[in-house]
């Protein structure tokens, strides 16, 4: 094996002891050679393996994480905890539910067929100590209504608390911030599963001394000439919320940075004006714009050496300048393509006039015909263990590459380092990867693929939530890799969705099991415990708000998340309310506002956040308080190009060039709960189009900014796909799904439904009809030929009321109620059997109303004391239920 390249990774073939020779010639002509012996084995050695645990002594009941260290990432490890229960994996948790000794064995496997196996013993007592644990507050010094950061090293089975006067945060990371001067003790506890506890106190002083300072300030040069085009950058403290830029009479602008061109000759004062919650500080300077003393120090960069047809180049100026490549001239321009015939060292030089004095600067490109990579024989990988009909994740970890393509039985499956594919049957398949590198004639690579119907089921975990309100969802959650999931929960629910939610009736523990199926038709089970009580309190609440400072009349956008299943109320300190997770809202006066969100869970405990948002007159406009830009900024001649702005609502124009100019948004989408307008045009030719962007505030303040839009006959479809991803998607529920980057979108929603949309950017709604997890695809084309198929999961984990699935279906025929509507008595039928039923009467907003025993086949029920609306009837008969709807008159 020989490489000439300054890095080498070459694979040996054989084992024992190898020799490597590296020899280094300097621009002299000398030599210098060392060498290195390594030992190639055809097993790992696992002398330094060792077992280690979170903790040393652990509770009953409580988990524990378990890992072995100094090993290799492909090594595999087999766990026995000694109690039973046993896993799979390099890192691994158990719960001991009784105190004692126990013998944790860990059988480790390599790639080469060696292993070993390690022994640990651990203790479980009721009398586990804790003996310490890192808690750290910053800042130690903070100004009035300034986030102090609370956080703790957090471990397995511990419970954490902050305190601080009658505020209590229940976890070990957490914000605070304190409104009023003075000293605060802050006081940390941490408990285990025994009662043992570790406490900390740590002080935090508030005052208004702390003046923000200015870091890192990129001030312009002190002497430019005019037009010249600079980079204003005002530092990065944390602890500042507005930087203010005030450029002679000519600019005033909060930006944290921005560019700006010095057009006229004169003396221009920069001020910066960095402002925390403790006060203001100012930095001042001044810019002489005219004729240079010092010529400014300018650079020419290109990648070099560089390959014969291949070659950009480009300066560091801020102007166009002349290009003499060879005895190639270019005019005007700040960087250039330049395609070399043959190899050889080449003078590139460039002419650029400041302030009307000519100057030109130099260097030379190196263009040979191969170029010597670091990286001659990337690997090719993939998940192994997979059966027929599972994915399987195939990737390499090559680099310095131009292009990858993944090819099986001559079809192009995959153009990225990484992808995913389905094999239907068991067998060794050959699947090829080329490598395209400039200089360098294409890479061809063959690794087989086994895919085996023995490949038994790793064990699964239970993930989510450990405590619950009654009558508000818990959610629970896997590994992703498993055909069918099977869930009990404990009273009687079920459930074979991968990530279900689940509504307990009644407080207490229930015992939750979890039988996980693999695509080899193996399975494996797991069990772990939830707590369901009427005193859970909030442990997660966030906020988020698009500006602190707009004018009146501007609208603010408001995000809130949390714990599964909060209902989310804001106040916006004048008097105004509004409900949800998203809302938008916009002053009509000017003042300071405190806006308070409040996160109320099914228990009815609440948990609140507030921010300050300021109505100022004559404000200028921020762009750092907006997110815009292209949906896709690569299309085809005649597709449409889509321009985003957020929040919706904002005052926005966008120039397409010189041929059309929009004022108002073509259509208004949601991306990830997030809610914008979007500007639509099409370019009929190819070319690069300049774009701008003008956004006006309340105050008639404008901004702009500029991007580029790109149209050629050999864009590449750069496609995404969203729809709200979480546990509240129900069946008979409609979703929207939305896709965007190309012309034409080929929808597979996992359930044998699918749908062919046209439009640029694609909204479809689809009705799931049976609990589940489903794959849904989406092939993204454009109208150059290329296309992406894209795909992601959905958990539909609930039924919408009313809606019958699954095996409830036949119990639900069954069921009637007549009168509908009633307003004094109604009679349940309930089928044929008239097995006694649970009866549940719950208002439309949840509560529970009725509980009742009822036996049939006819039961009459009193409703007298419901007031007029739509009520919720649940029935229940051992695993079945049927949900109706009734309205009282």
């Amino acid at each position: 094996l020989e490489s000439q390249a300054q890095y080498f990774e070459p694979v040996f073939q054989t084992a024992g002891e190898h020799t490597v020779e590296l020899t280094l010639t300097n621009y002299c002509g000398f030599d210098t050679t060392i060498s290195k012996t390594f030992t190639v084995s055809n097993g790992f050695n696992f002398e330094d393996a060792e077992i280690e645990a979170g903790n040393d002594v652990s509770c009953p009941g409580s988990p524990v994480d378990f890992y072995v260290n100094n090993i290799d990432n492909s090594v595999s490890v087999a766990w026995d905890f000694g109690d039973g229960n046993t896993a799979q994996g390099q890192e691994a948790s158990n719960t001991y539910l009784g105190a004692g000794t126990y013998n944790v064995t860990a059988i480790l496997a390599s790639a080469c067929g060696n292993g070993d196996t390690l022994h640990y013993t651990h203790q479980v007592s009721p009398d586990a100590q804790i003996s310490s644990v890192y808690s750290y507050v910053y800042p130690q010094l903070a100004c009035p209504g300034e986030s102090v950061t609370l956080s703790a090293s957090t471990y397995n089975g511990y419970t954490y608390q902050w305190k601080v006067g009658d505020t209590t945060i229940n976890s070990g990371n957490g914000y605070i911030s304190f409104n009023d001067p003075g000293v605060y003790q802050i006081h940390f506890t941490a408990a285990n599963g025994c009662g043992s506890t570790y406490t900390n106190t740590e002080i935090v002083t508030v005052n208004s001394l702390k003046k923000p300072g200015i870091n890192n300030v990129n001030l312009p040069l002190s002497e430019v000439c005019p037009g010249t085009r600079q980079y204003l950058y005002a530092g990065s403290n944390n602890s500042v919320y507005q930087y203010r830029w005030k450029i002679g009479e000519e600019l005033d602008t909060v930006a944290t940075y921005f560019y700006y061109t010095f057009n006229n000759a004169g003396t221009y004062n920069v001020e910066v004006l960095a402002t925390n919650n403790c006060g203001t500080d100012t930095f001042k300077t001044a810019v002489l714009v005219g004729d240079l003393a010092h010529l400014p120090y300018q650079e020419i960069y290109t990648s070099t050496p560089l390959c014969i047809d291949q070659g950009y180049i480009y300066a560091s100026f801020n102007q166009n300048v002349n290009w003499f490549v060879a005895d190639t001239h270019y005019n005007n321009t700040s960087y250039l393509y330049h395609y070399f015939d043959t190899s050889g060292l080449y003078e590139v030089s460039a002419q650029a006039n400041f302030c009307g004095k000519d100057t030109t600067y130099k260097t030379f490109v190196e263009v040979v015909e191969q170029f010597a990579t670091s990286e001659q024989h990337p690997t090719l990988y993939y998940d192994r263990g997979k059966c027929p009909g599972e994915e399987v994740y195939i990737y390499t970890y090559a680099s310095n590459y131009d292009s990858i393509r993944w090819s099986m039985d001559g079809q192009v499956v995959a153009k990225s380092s990484s992808f995913y594919h389905t094999f239907e049957e068991e067998g060794i398949y050959p699947v090829h990867c080329t490598i395209y590198r400039r200089c360098n004639t294409p890479l061809e690579k063959m690794m087989l693929v086994t895919i085996s119907t023995n490949s038994p089921a790793d064990y699964p975990y239970i993930g989510g939530d450990e405590q619950g309100c009654p009558n508000q969802p818990v959610s629970f959650y896997s590994d992703d890799d498993y055909k069918t999931y099977k869930w009990s929960f404990g009273d009687g629910g079920t459930s074979t969705a991968k990530e279900p939610s689940h509504i307990y009736k009644e407080p207490g523990s229930y015992n939750v099991t979890l039988t996980v199926t693999n695509y080899c038709g193996n399975s494996a089970t797991v069990s772990e415990a939830i707590n369901i009580n009427n005193n859970v309190e909030i442990d997660d609440l966030y906020l988020e708000y698009s500006a602190d400072a707009v004018c009146p009349g501007d609208q603010i956008a408001f995000y809130a998340d949390g714990d599964n299943g909060l209902e989310y109320s804001w106040d916006f300190g004048n008097g105004a309310t509004k409900q949800g997770n998203e809302v938008s809202y916009a002053y009509n006066s000017v003042g300071d506002y405190q806006v308070t969100l409040t996160g109320t869970n099914g228990c009815g405990n609440t948990k609140e956040l507030s921010e300050m948002v300021s109505v100022q007159n004559d404000l200028p406009v921020s762009l750092n308080n907006y997110d815009y830009g292209f949906l896709n900024n690569e299309v085809c001649p005649g597709e449409q190009i889509s321009y985003y702005v957020w929040p919706a609502g904002t005052k926005a124009t966008v120039e397409f060039a010189d041929q059309a100019t929009l004022t108002k948004p073509s259509e208004v989408i949601d991306l990830g709960g997030y809610e914008m307008d979007v500007y639509n045009f099409t370019f009929n030719d190819p070319g690069n189009y300049n774009t701008k962007l003008e956004i006006t505030n309340s105050c008639g303040n404008s901004a702009s900014t500029n991007y580029t839009a790109y149209v050629s006959n050999n864009a590449e479809v750069d496609a995404d796909m969203s729809f709200n991803d979480n546990a509240s998607n129900c069946a008979c529920e409609q979703i929207t799904f939305t896709a965007y980057g190309g012309s034409s979108y080929k929808w597979d929603f996992g359930d044998g439904s699918v749908k062919v949309d046209n439009n640029g950017i694609s909204n479809v709604k689809h009705v799931y009809k049976a609990l589940g997890t489903y794959t849904v695809k989406v092939e993204v084309s454009n109208d150059c030929g290329d296309y992406e198929l894209i795909s992601d999961e959905i958990n539909i984990g609930c039924a919408a009321p009313g809606c019958i699935v699954g095996q409830e279906e036949r119990f639900a025929q069954e069921i009637r109620l007549y009168p509908n509507p009633a307003n004094q008595l109604v009679n349940i039928v309930l089928g044929t059997s008239g097995q006694a039923s649970k009866l549940n009467v719950y208002s439309y907003t949840g509560k529970r109303l009725m509980n009742h025993k009822v036996t049939g086949p006819v039961y009459p029920l009193d409703i007298s004391a419901l007031s007029p609306g739509i009520y919720i009837v649940e029935l229940t008969q051992e695993n079945q239920r049927s949900i109706m709807k009734l309205v009282v008159e």
